[in-house]
């Protein structure tokens, strides 16, 4: 499985800059990709509900209540990158994020999110998109070429599809049920509000 390294070392490969053996050289390679990097990897984790990311946990609630609103107050965990799903009442204003918190009127919180995941932990995949997203946030300080860009991002999207297909293949396929208000909307029946004339 990957590392962090490796993956900034594939990415300069694709730079064809110099390869780093650790993120705490004074290199200019190194530094910007201590820098770079996890940005680059929570903006690509957020992109997509990744297998590999998903996380579920079952919160209990903070000391501190909300003023108002809600009854009381969850903290988010410290390596969510994104939320998937809150409890099971999925109703419009059953919840509300602010901050790094969540309002619920639950005593207990179940969620599901997007961890910020270290590269170990990925399919060779997201491995690989990710190795293209950082040699594109990269090559505008080492290697400014309109060209290169252009082709990195083509690369980079190339591999961003095959990754998403590939990681939404995995799960069972969900079977969506017609109901009586989507099969009068198809066949122009004239309930709820009118039909198709």
């Amino acid at each position: 499985m990957a590392n962090t390294i490796e993956v900034c070392n594939s990415a300069l490969v694709k730079l064809g800059a110099s390869r780093i053996s650790s993120l705490d050289e004074t290199n200019k390679e190194a530094r910007l990709c201590a820098e770079r990097f996890p940005h680059v990897r929570d903006t690509l984790l957020r992109s997509h509900p990744w297998n590999a990311a998903t996380r579920r946990i079952v919160l209990a609630p903070m000391l501190e209540a909300p003023a108002f609103g809600f009854t009381h107050r969850f903290q988010l965990p410290v390596d969510c990158v994104r939320i998937l799903s809150v409890g099971d009442n999925y109703l419009p204003g059953s919840y509300k994020v602010e901050g790094k918190t969540i309002l619920y009127s639950g005593t207990t919180l179940q969620l599901i999110y997007l961890a910020s995941i270290d590269p170990s932990e990925m399919d060779p995949g997201l491995v690989e998109t990710l190795s293209f997203a950082l040699a594109l946030e990269l090559s505008y300080a080492l290697r400014p070429s309109p060209e290169l860009v252009e082709q990195l991002e083509r690369r980079y999207r190339q591999e961003l599809a095959r990754a998403k297909c590939y990681d939404s293949q995995e799960n069972p396929t969900i079977r969506v049920e017609a109901d009586t208000w989507l099969e009068s909307r198809i066949d122009g029946s004239p309930q709820y509000g009118g039909g198709m004339n």
